[in-house]
């Protein structure tokens, strides 16, 4: 990763975090180690690379959440 990309991504975490009220990166809030391993997500290693190569490339990326699914 470009030292450039590495800024822009450290950016948007920094964004992320301070939306969510998270003030040391290092420490997760509270119930985040409960998530679940994504490991055994099927194409979640494909969707990595895709993510990082857009990324690299400056491209434009859409997120879409599903905010009614429950655990």
């Amino acid at each position: 990763m470009s030292p450039e990309s590495r800024a822009r991504a450290q950016a948007v975490l920094a964004r992320l975090y301070a939306a969510r009220g998270v003030t040391d990166p290092l420490k997760p809030p509270e119930g985040l180690g409960a998530l679940l391993d994504g490991q055994p997500m099927l194409g979640l290693k494909r969707a990595a690379e895709g993510l990082a190569s857009a990324i690299a490339r400056a491209e434009s990326i859409l997120v879409v959440g599903d905010y009614d699914a429950a655990i």
